[in-house]
């Protein structure tokens, strides 16, 4: 079995990087007639938007209208009382004019939006932003579909002038990437050093032109092979950047995950949602130093189902900047097969914004996979912008893990894509740990049915949302039915 993230003489790093889902106790059968982007199914997953972000834009840099057999469509929820004038400007990676669509958005509503629906020739391969106005507000999930290959979905990511990505895989094991750097500022250029890290590998720097209101690809052919991070920044001013790594490996499995911006890097992370065997998939956090100077991390686990804090691992050795260390879950003695855990990633002895991680579940045998980004801030609402029940095959379960040491009450209220609530579900979350809403099990969704999901909660929380569907019944005895 391939292991992409294994690495020789790297004995706490070694493994494939696996990926989770929120598939809980059940295992769904998709009905027939839909086809999955692998023989064994689909999976992807994303990191819920916190509300006090109030972001009046929403950015993917790379977006596709069948380029590369890729499509992309962009999910956008108005989180406003109003409505509001969504103005969406593209431009291709190959260059060209400035392409603009404005489409309205109801008073707290969602609208997919498609590359029809933005007017977007074929083979378009580009970025795009998205302006609401008058002082909307935004949150966003693009997710990406080609045939033969498991979805990626990512959350709109976070501006900056410096960024971090924690993992881009560069002929590594069967495992590709592509790397888009996207310009947000629509007023000018901006040249941008580039500094490729690895923890085996010396670095490498680079200097790149993004233009405004553009993205640009990173050539990644000459550079050492391997996984990866990649360190951005802005050399010309104030412009703002933003990045995502689309990962493609064997066997159709696909995964991505944005940049990270350094100033928010922490010295706590939060991770919802891990599993040990379960089901067939395996998770490893991936940790990187985003910062000069020196980092020793510590992960600490938790059992989903038991509530107990499982133990501490603190790693064999201090990261420099832009070095990781994979936690990979199978390897570690205190963890169980058959268990979902959640974890908190911390600096020893520190609480300095040095640190940035990933959550990463695999299903060889289906070859589905997700990844998502750890977080360093709750909040007491979130946004789930899109999420699923028995729609074309696809349910969603939502992974909402408490940031604080004492138990958190927690309602996630379902919506339709026009706003209107359908059902409320109420959950316990105790202190680190983490609870699932797995909306086939929710009472009051009915089947087919597609929306957005707003969480409150009583102390702040993070959560990572899933969505997964399988062409055949499992067949790993014990996984649970």
């Amino acid at each position: 079995m391939t292991k992409p993230f294994a690495r020789p003489g790297a004995r706490e790093h070694m493994a494939r990087y696996a990926f989770a889902l929120a598939i809980m106790a059940t295992m769904v059968l998709a009905p027939a007639g839909v086809s999955a982007d692998t023989a064994g199914g689909q999976a992807s997953a994303y990191l819920a938007y916190r509300q006090s972000d109030n972001a009046t834009s929403a950015w993917s840099p790379l977006f596709s209208n069948g380029a590369d057999g890729w499509t992309s469509t962009m999910v956008v929820r108005n989180e406003a009382s109003s409505a509001v004038t969504t103005e969406f400007r593209m431009r291709s990676i190959q260059g060209g004019a400035l392409l603009t669509k404005s489409i309205s958005i109801p008073a707290l509503s969602q609208r997919q939006i498609t590359p029809s629906d933005l007017s977007l020739p074929d083979g378009f391969q580009g970025s795009v932003a998205a302006n609401a106005t008058p002082s909307g507000e935004l949150s966003s999930v693009t997710y990406h579909d080609a045939g033969g290959r498991n979805r990626i979905s990512l959350e709109s990511p976070l501006a900056d002038t410096a960024l971090m990505i924690p993992l881009v895989f560069n002929d590594y094991n069967g495992w590709n990437s592509q790397v888009a750097v996207q310009n947000v500022d629509p007023n000018s250029d901006a040249t941008v050093r580039v500094t490729y890290r690895g923890t085996d590998v010396p670095s490498v720097e680079d200097s790149i032109t993004v233009r405004r209101d553009s993205s640009v690809m990173l050539n990644l052919a000459p550079l050492p092979k391997g996984p990866l991070t990649i360190e951005i920044e802005n050399k010309s001013g104030s412009q703002r950047l933003v990045a995502a790594a689309h990962h493609v490996g064997p066997g159709g499995i696909a995964d991505g995950n944005n940049a990270t911006p350094q100033s928010q890097g922490a010295g706590k992370l939060f991770i919802p949602l891990l599993f040990r065997r379960y089901n067939d998939y395996d998770s490893g956090v991936r940790v990187v130093n985003v910062r000069e100077g020196g980092a020793l991390p510590m992960i600490t686990f938790y059992d989903r189902d038991t509530g107990d804090r499982v133990g501490s691992i603190t790693s064999a050795r201090t990261l420099r900047e832009g070095e990781e260390i994979t936690f990979y879950l199978p390897t570690i003695d205190i963890l169980q097969d058959s268990h979902v855990y959640s974890a908190v990633v911390e600096v020893s002895g520190s609480s300095s914004n040095t640190l940035s991680a990933l959550g990463n579940h695999v299903n060889y045998r289906r070859d589905t996979a997700m990844l998502y980004a750890g977080s360093g801030r709750g909040d007491s609402a979130l946004t789930a912008p899109v999420v699923y029940r028995a729609f074309s095959g696809l349910n969603s379960g939502i992974q909402i893990q408490s940031v604080t040491g004492s138990s958190s009450s927690v309602q996630v209220r379902f919506r339709n894509m026009s706003g209107t609530n359908i059902t409320t579900e109420s959950v316990s979350v105790q202190g680190n740990n983490s609870a699932t809403v797995y909306l086939p099990a929710v009472a009051g969704l009915s089947d087919n049915y597609v929306g957005f999901a707003e969480i409150t909660s009583s102390a702040p929380v993070v959560a990572t949302v899933n969505a997964v569907r399988y062409t055949a019944p499992p067949t790993n005895p014990g996984a649970g039915t």
